[in-house]
């Protein structure tokens, strides 16, 4: 498929508000029937060392709880009048982090190495919704296995890859989270029902004086959409 260029920065006069969208139904219909256009936008967050314990609702250290986190947003501009059809992530650089880190769009999470927490939050749809409040105090679970969670991947509608370091061995694998279209609708949805595209990392840790660090994160988003 050709996508016409991206031009709604340059004719801003021709911009139009998004029409009512009442489920994702309505974007895979949109994104089926209308041209679509070619999207780019980046997301860049810096690296982190430490935690803040006793501050912002972090709580005292301890071990292997949930005591702290950093949570870091990245408001995307300019995407108000744009309805996604597809979305390719293309994150450069090594990703390193400690203890646990979650990957977030407007809240939902995408991709958390500690697949075994989602449960413990509520959810949009089929998605995880990050909340603080919800694993503050929990017992980190531990397993010999790695188990980490990626948004659509077990029914099929997405790949991913989440770095891991193995005990005593240097860290494997990149950062990868390939989304397919039904994914891609059903946050565009979310987007659009919210009025943001908001990309969050958050980290977290028990005790040690380098958990809730984590590499810069610098993702470069290109894809297809609708512009009004």
């Amino acid at each position: 498929m050709k996508y016409a260029p991206f031009l709604a920065l340059a004719i801003p006069f021709a911009a139009c508000s998004v029409p009512d969208l009442e489920s994702p139904a309505d974007i895979a219909e949109l994104c089926a029937e209308r041209t679509q256009q070619a999207i780019a936008f980046d997301v860049f967050i810096d690296d982190r060392d430490g935690c803040s314990w006793g501050e912002d609702g972090n709580i005292a250290e301890d071990q292997g709880v949930y005591t702290a986190r950093e949570d870091e947003r990245y408001l995307v501009d300019g995407m108000e009048n744009t309805v996604f059809c597809t979305l390719d992530f293309d994150f450069n650089g090594d990703f390193e982090y400690e203890d646990d880190f979650f990957l977030t769009w407007n809240d939902a999470v995408l991709v958390t190495n500690r697949g075994r927490v989602v449960d413990e939050f509520s959810e949009w749809l089929r998605y995880p919704l990050w909340e603080w409040e919800d694993i503050v105090e929990l017992e980190i679970p531990t397993s010999q296995t790695f188990s980490p969670f990626c948004a659509g991947e077990d029914e099929g509608d997405a790949d991913c890859e989440v770095p891991r370091k193995p005990q005593g061995e240097d860290w494997e694998d990149d950062l990868q989270y390939e989304p397919d279209p039904v994914v891609v609708h059903e946050l565009a949805f979310r987007s659009q029902s919210l009025g943001m595209t908001e990309f969050g990392l958050i980290t977290t840790g028990d005790n040690d004086d380098d958990d809730c660090s984590h590499e810069e994160l610098d993702l470069e988003v290109t894809g297809s959409g609708i512009v009004f």
